[in-house]
C-alpha cells in the first residue's frame, strides 16, 4: 500500500472512530467489531512500516492503550506459526 493510500485510509478510519464514538465517551464505549477490524489491520501495516502505536492511536483518536490491547489480542488470536499477512497488488 502506497503512502498516499495510507494516509486515506487513516483518515477515513479517524472519521469512522470519531462518528461511533458518543460525545463525552466514557470508558464503556464498545467499538463495532468491523471497525475495530478495519483499525487492526491499519495499526498493522504501520506498525510493519516501523511507525509506533502512540502515534497511530493518536491519528485514529484513540488511546494508546485500547489500540495495544487490540493489537496483542489480534496477536494472540492467531495459531501457533502462523502470522497475519497484508496481501498488496504488485506494482
Amino acid at each position: 500500500m502506497d503512502e498516499a493510500a495510507l494516509r486515506d485510509l487513516g483518515a477515513r478510519l479517524s472519521e469512522e472512530v470519531g462518528r461511533e464514538l458518543p460525545a463525552g465517551h466514557d470508558k464503556r464505549w464498545r467499538c463495532p467489531k468491523g471497525l475495530r477490524s478495519r483499525v487492526i489491520s491499519y495499526a498493522r501495516v504501520c506498525r510493519e512500516r516501523g511507525e509506533p502505536v502512540r502515534d497511530i492511536a493518536a491519528r485514529l483518536g484513540l488511546v494508546e492503550s485500547t489500540l495495544a490491547r487490540w493489537l496483542r489480542a489480534d496477536s494472540a488470536a492467531l495459531p501457533a506459526g502462523f502470522r497475519s499477512i497484508a496481501i498488496v497488488p504488485s506494482s
